[in-house]
């Protein structure tokens, strides 16, 4: 005879729940129904019990555990029923307004209906969610838009229509199961609800929640939390998601977690270091101005026209520019520049459209040039706060406010990244958030960010030998691998983004200008010095302690040999900063070559020429500054330049040598003269 409900439940090792979820039913369920129950090997006595309980059900025991979808379809067949309610065995029925479920699913419209579950703590369960997606998880996480993608509980007295609901009691016609195929048997567990709601909601069909009807559910106790429930729920999202969009949904979510746990935490923390860090950057970021920052938003702007190769659109076209220089970053930086032109479009309007094709005079005196500045800087002041947050982390927990104060309030920082208008801070920001990850052995995510880092500027390829020889010596081969996986996946990304468009066009000649120095061997071999000293680094970082902190040593010196060989431009300083910031927070006794670099810096931008360099960069302020103030001519008149640059080089090379070889020593895993160091090995 048929019966108007079918009542399914799948068991597995549920012995200490299914008696009091049989007895619920009996009690408040009066509708003429039946219960079947699949069995999936239960290895506890839970088939005895059921046995034993005296309650009428069809039971059916499988020979192995065929996996819950399978297991429902399997007692979907054997049903007699107008309606089936799949119940888990771990819930009861509270009362009978269960009944009236049944009063709505007879509605053409309505595909599920699910009641509310109240937890044993008597809190109802976020048991409703979004269909998920990654632009919910970007929502949710990082935009902070409730309910975008994580379980929710919605507030009504009424029926609400809701995306999808939790599988633990849900109601539905079984023509409408059959019309969908019932459950997707590819899930052995987990993630079979979802993609019911999803092809219930593909259908047209809307689903259903009533918080006026009530199911307990004991949370968990169904499957569990062992390892083994663990993966299948990770098996089973990545067949939901797919591998790729299972992966980017991971990372939007652990990106906010760490979020959470370092950025957050150390601002309230440190709130005070934050606010007053913030303050003197949004007083400065309006009233500096560099021309880098105009003619890389000039090439980025070009993005929100529709170009995708900026380096052949400027060869074709850079006649009829006002400006007619290439870019001089790869790819994704473009992307990246150009992403936050569009962003800025509705802020910044036409007024900066006009601006970046202004090249004559009354470019300093656009009356929206303040508003400019401080959007576009302001990408720049958030990588510079997470630097901070790194740098802090990167010390021991004691260290943490000192190393807050050495990197926020450093004039070298405050000038380069805001005075400069410097895009390296990204990279830069980059390469440190590489060192923290491989810190925390998260190498695949340090290979991405130092791939990443790569992709838009190429000086962080310099460090890649090192993190490899690091890894070589943990004989950590897993670690390796996913961490070149990393650096290769980002780094092919960049290859096919007009990369050889990239090479041919642009350039500042900082290799060749490494290249140049020689030493001359014997047989009259020459050898740059760049080549010689960076073999010996690498050489040293292969004998050094396994730590971090010797990787973070070896990363500085690669930065400083680069500078000490080059005509560099004062915004390269920016790479070594955070890393030597974490070097002077530990020895505060080097905060005196810490001043020598910075006399050694200032030198360095008068001998460069460039008055946006020094008073230039007041133009907003004073436009006509940079027609009269001429703070170089003025100053070579009473020093020749040639004097003074040999001067800063000195001492900069000098200051560097005397930090960097003891902290190299300091990291080696022998003492140097150590006569074990030569002993033979028999």
């Amino acid at each position: 005879m048929n019966k108007d409900l079918s009542i399914i439940i799948v068991t597995y090792n549920n012995s200490e729940d299914i008696i009091s979820c049989l007895k619920s039913i009996e009690k408040n369920i009066i509708i003429q129904h039946e219960i079947i129950i699949v069995d999936s090997n239960s290895s506890d006595d839970t088939i005895s019990k059921i046995k034993s309980s005296q309650i009428k059900v069809l039971l059916f025991s499988q020979s192995e555990n065929i996996g819950f979808a399978k297991a429902n379809n399997f007692a979907v067949k054997q049903a007699k029923g107008k309606y089936l309610f799949f119940l888990n065995p771990d819930t009861e029925i509270i009362d009978r307004s269960i009944n009236e479920i049944t009063n709505l699913i007879d509605r053409d419209d309505v595909g599920i209906i699910a009641p509310q579950l109240i937890m044993l703590n008597d809190k109802v369960q976020p048991s409703v969610r979004r269909l998920p997606t990654f632009l919910g998880a970007i929502k949710e996480y990082w935009l902070g838009q409730k309910n975008a993608y994580d379980s929710y509980v919605p507030i009504s007295d009424q029926p609400v229509e809701v995306e999808s609901v939790v599988g633990a009691a849900i109601l539905i016609k079984k023509k409408t199961f059959l019309q969908i195929k019932g459950f997707d048997e590819k899930f052995f567990m987990y993630f079979e609800d979802l993609d019911l709601c999803h092809k219930i909601k593909e259908l047209g069909y809307k689903i259903l929640y009533l918080s006026n009807i009530q199911v307990k559910h004991k949370v968990g106790s169904s499957a569990g939390t062992n390892p083994k429930s663990i993966e299948l729920f990770k098996q089973s999202a990545k067949k939901y998601y797919g591998f790729f969009n299972y992966y980017a949904i991971q990372n939007v979510i652990r990106i906010s977690q760490i979020a959470d746990k370092y950025f957050f935490q150390i601002i309230k923390n440190f709130g005070s270091i934050f606010l007053l860090a913030i303050a003197i950057r949004l007083i400065i970021m309006p009233f500096l101005f560099h021309t880098d920052l105009k003619t890389q938003y000039f090439h980025a702007n070009l993005l929100t026209k529709g170009v995708v190769n900026v380096y052949e659109y400027m060869k074709v076209n850079k006649d009829n520019l006002g400006f007619k220089d290439t870019f001089v970053y790869p790819t994704m930086a473009y992307f990246t520049l150009g992403s936050w032109a569009y962003v800025t479009q509705p802020i910044l309007g036409q007024p900066f459209q006009n601006w970046l094709y202004d090249w004559g005079e009354s470019r300093w005196t656009n009356p929206q040039l303040f508003r400019q500045l401080f959007v576009l800087k302001l990408p720049y002041l958030f990588f510079d706060l997470l630097c901070g947050v790194l740098i802090a982390y990167l010390v021991e927990e004691s260290l943490r406010k000192r190393a807050l104060v050495v990197w926020f309030f450093n004039p070298l920082t405050l000038y380069i990244i805001y005075g400069l208008a410097n895009f390296d801070i990204i990279p830069t920001f980059l390469t440190l958030f590489s060192l923290f990850f491989f810190q925390k052995n998260k190498l695949l995510a340090s290979g991405l960010s130092l791939g990443l880092g790569i992709s838009l500027k190429l000086f962080p390829l310099l460090l890649l030998p090192f993190f490899v020889l690091s890894l070589l010596k943990k004989e950590n081969k897993r670690g390796l691998i996913l961490f070149l996986i990393g650096v290769i996946m980002m780094v092919l990304l960049t290859l096919c983004l007009f990369f050889q468009d990239f090479l041919a066009t642009s350039g500042s000649g900082m290799a060749t200008q490494m290249l140049i120095p020689i030493v001359i061997l014997p047989f009259n071999l020459k050898i740059p010095i760049f080549y010689l000293l960076y073999s010996s680094l690498l050489l040293g970082c292969l004998f050094s302690k396994n730590t971090w902190e010797s990787l973070n040593v070896y990363i500085l010196a690669t930065f400083w040999l680069v500078l000490s060989l080059i005509n560099f431009h004062p915004q390269w300083l920016l790479w070594s900063l955070p890393f030597f910031a974490i070097i002077i927070t530990k020895e505060s006794k080097l905060l005196i070559q810490g001043g020598l670099i910075f006399i050694s810096f200032i030198f360095f931008i008068l001998i460069f020429e460039d008055r946006f360099l020094t008073l230039g960069i007041l133009s907003p302020i004073f436009p006509n500054i940079y027609d009269v103030a001429n703070l170089e001519q003025t100053l070579f008149t009473y020093i020749p330049k040639t004097f003074l640059e040999i001067t800063a080089r000195l001492i900069f090379i000098i200051t560097i040598l005397t930090i960097l070889i003891p902290q190299i020593l300091m990291h080696l895993n022998f003492k140097v003269g150590d006569p074990k160091l030569f002993r033979s090995k028999t």
